[in-house]
């Protein structure tokens, strides 16, 4: 495979950005969440794909155990985060990176069409 079809299977999406909470499970948005049950140093952000987005396990959208390799680009652990303010801050970016990929896999197929 030439280096133009591995960049589009790279970066083809859509991408999503996903905040979850210790166990994995998906909170609804950043400015949803309440930071008086849960703390920062508890939330998690990544940004997924395909076979990485939350699926319903039956107590709500979590993170798959398994996923293809690559459908996750990033993944932040909560233990960074200090303050209600640092998550938010780290979202806000996480979902601009999410939008990124989406926008630069759309061009890129368009470009370099790819079966996969």
């Amino acid at each position: 495979m030439d280096s133009d079809a591995l960049f589009v299977l790279a970066v083809r999406g859509p991408w999503r950005a996903v905040l979850l909470d210790r166990g994995g499970y998906e909170v609804a948005d950043v400015d949803e969440c309440s930071f008086t049950s849960v703390r920062p140093a508890d939330l998690k952000l990544a940004v997924v794909r395909d076979t990485a987005l939350p699926i319903d396990d039956g107590f709500g959208p979590r993170l798959p155990i398994e996923y293809r390799e690559g459908d996750m680009a990033l993944y932040i652990e909560g233990s960074t985060f200090d303050r209600p303010a640092d998550v938010q801050i780290a979202w806000y970016r996480i979902e601009a990176m999410a939008a990124g990929l989406t926008m630069a896999g759309e061009i890129a197929t368009k470009v370099q069409p790819v079966n996969t």
